[in-house]
This record gives C-alpha cells, sequence and structure tokens, in this order.
C-alpha cells in the first residue's frame, strides 16, 4: 500500500528532526495548503510541507505551490554536489548554497529554491517522490 503525502514526509523528516533540522508543524494551523507537516528553518531559507503542497522563502525569493502544480523538479547536477575544490564546505562559516529548480504546469518560468547542502539533502529526499506521484 503507498503512503499518504503526510506519511511519506514523516518518514523522510524524522531523521532530519532528530538531527535539529527543522521540526514538526502545528498541526492546528491549516492553511490553504492544507495541515501543516514539516518546518525547516535554515539560516535565511525556509521550507514548509504541507499535505497539499509547500511554502518557500528564501529571500529574495518566497512562493507558494501546490505539489500537483509542479510540472518538474531541476534536480542540482552531481558536479556541484561533489566539486573538485570542495567549496561546499563552509568557509568562514558560510557555505555554498545548491539549486532545486522548479517549473510549474502553469508557467514556464523557472523558480529557483536555495539550500545550505545538508537542507538540500532533506528537500530532495522529500518533494519529487511526492511530486512524481502524482504525475
Amino acid at each position: 500500500m503507498a503512503l499518504s503525502i503526510e506519511q511519506w514526509i514523516r518518514r523522510k523528516s524524522i531523521a532530519a528532526v532528530d538531527a535539529g533540522l527543522g521540526e514538526w508543524a502545528d498541526a492546528s494551523e491549516i492553511t490553504a495548503l492544507g495541515k501543516p507537516i514539516y518546518r525547516m528553518d535554515d539560516g535565511p531559507v525556509r521550507l514548509a510541507l504541507s499535505e497539499l503542497g509547500f511554502a518557500y522563502d528564501g529571500a529574495p525569493v518566497a512562493f507558494e505551490c501546490r505539489y500537483g502544480q509542479v510540472e518538474a523538479l531541476h534536480l542540482a547536477p552531481l558536479r556541484e554536489l561533489l566539486p573538485k575544490d570542495h567549496d561546499l564546505l563552509p568557509r568562514n562559516g558560510q557555505s555554498r548554497l545548491l539549486i532545486l529548480g522548479l517549473t510549474r504546469k502553469s508557467s514556464l518560468q523557472r523558480l529557483e529554491m536555495r539550500f545550505s547542502l545538508r537542507a538540500y539533502n532533506q528537500a530532495v529526499s522529500v518533494l519529487p517522490h511526492i511530486v512524481d506521484g502524482l504525475k
């Protein structure tokens, strides 16, 4: 039996919550995206996953999107994840940001979500499965 979106988010996020990357959302705060499930704040970036969609806030870009509105997710190329010069390692307390691109069905405009390596890893462990499962 397939997992519901909420079950998938909880299963893929429990290790992140245990490691201090995010927290379970207050399910009593129902929004246009349904019941909130998981919330991750990573420096200036915030990602909130709900039962019907997600909200991203990473100044200067902020948007909400229902999972069913996503045409495609564009993962960072492997060469960006494993650079030869190791520039993903923190320097002066800041690490390079990785881009998770998004194209909506209603627009050809590509939106970009920028994450640290650990936050990127969390986002791509959850979002592609949900989006692909709705196609």
